[in-house]
């Protein structure tokens, strides 16, 4: 007798490598950054040594995050999800009563040894709390409602660049997950008219917008940041001033080695140390999308990857966008490269996850199924 027909469509040899090898490539990659960031902790703060241990200590910690979160079933985080998000809640929520504040934006713990900052650590549990109400197919209010639960703590800081990013998340997993746009529409236009009656009655926020359009008409004011982020970037070149003659970014720029770490960046290792750095976070966005793209993969993890994607690829883009001048300041940190622990442990736990929802794929062997009798 013929062998029977192959009712499973057969995965591709080099799908099943590349599963096969994504934990080890993705952990590499997101761990090789954040030592490429190292670097730029080092030249961009006069007081590099304190800063650069305690940033290697963050990779450290953050690397064992990855491997642990990774090795996590992927069902236990599907099926825990609600005591996990309550969990989180009680982090965000409880800053008004215990949180410590810094800049003006009281987001942080202070543990004595440390600072936590919830919002960056929870990322991973709010995409993935997210994911798993649009595989359940809760009506699109319940999961605005979710989505809001997540937010308004974070706006209450108020920490508007983080908030972007968790909004931004929202919104790439409704559209990606099956959602339409005549339902996200509304929302984006009642959030767009939100933000401009903020801006409006806010003359802070209104200096941020003036020195982002007219950098010039207060340049030792609103316009300083602006001016200072083009004058780091123009004195890299192509080539850069090399590892620890950053002078600029030492000495004129705020927060060199984090909100402003491009800038930092591109004045050490030039055009093409920035050119290589985009390359390497262009190749761990492209493995995240790839992944999402596998057979047999758990639904919730597939939105889960996706999202992870979109979210990490929007904070990435708001970063840049403010070190180069396109778009106003936000203070937000570039993933895996600014100083940071809450921030670095926060993505490689949201890197663990994708690894473990990965590792949740069910794909039938090819040559089991042509033995199947």
């Amino acid at each position: 007798m013929n062998a029977p027909e192959n009712t499973h469509p057969a995965e591709s040899p080099a799908n099943r490598r590349f599963a096969a090898n994504f934990s080890l490539m993705l952990a590499g990659t997101a761990l090789g950054i954040g030592l490429f960031g190292l670097l730029n902790i080092i030249s961009g703060t006069s007081s590099a040594s304190p800063l650069a241990w305690r940033q290697l200590l963050h990779i450290a910690v953050g690397a064992g995050v990855l491997v642990a979160a990774g090795t996590v079933p992927f069902r236990f985080y599907s099926e825990q999800i609600p005591a996990l998000s309550i969990l989180a809640f009680a982090l965000l929520f409880g800053l008004p009563l215990c949180g410590h504040r810094i800049n003006g934006m009281c987001g942080w713990y202070d543990l004595g040894f440390c600072s936590v900052q919830p919002s960056e650590l929870v990322k991973g549990i709010y995409l993935l709390s997210l994911s798993c109400a649009l595989v359940r197919q809760v009506r699109f209010r319940w999961q605005l409602g979710l989505a809001a639960l997540w937010i308004l703590p974070i706006l209450s800081q108020p920490d508007f660049g983080t908030a972007a990013i968790y909004l931004g998340g929202f919104v790439i997993l409704i559209y990606l997950g099956g959602g339409q746009w005549r339902k996200l529409l509304p929302v984006i236009i009642s959030i767009c008219g939100i933000a401009a009656a903020f801006i409006w009655t806010h003359p802070y926020a209104q200096k941020r917008i003036t020195a982002f359009l007219f950098p010039e008409q207060d340049p030792l004011g609103s316009g300083w940041h602006l001016r200072q982020l083009k004058f780091a970037i123009a004195r890299g070149h192509l080539f850069g001033t090399k590892l620890g003659n950053a002078v600029w970014s030492n000495v004129y720029l705020p927060l060199p080695y984090n909100d402003s770490a491009l800038a930092t960046f591109a004045e050490t290792l030039g055009f093409f140390g920035v050119l290589l750095l985009l390359t390497a976070f262009w190749f761990l966005l492209m493995m995240l999308a790839r992944a999402a793209l596998l057979k047999g993969l758990p639904q919730e993890g597939r939105i889960f990857l996706m999202g992870c994607t979109g979210m990490l690829a929007l904070q990435i883009f708001l970063h840049c966008g403010v070190n180069l001048g396109l778009l106003p300041a936000t203070g937000l940190p570039l993933p895996l490269i600014s100083y940071g622990g809450s921030s670095f442990v926060g993505t490689a736990f949201l890197m663990g996850i994708a690894i473990s929802a990965v590792n949740a794929r069910n794909v039938p062997d090819a040559d089991a199924v042509l033995r199947t009798p």
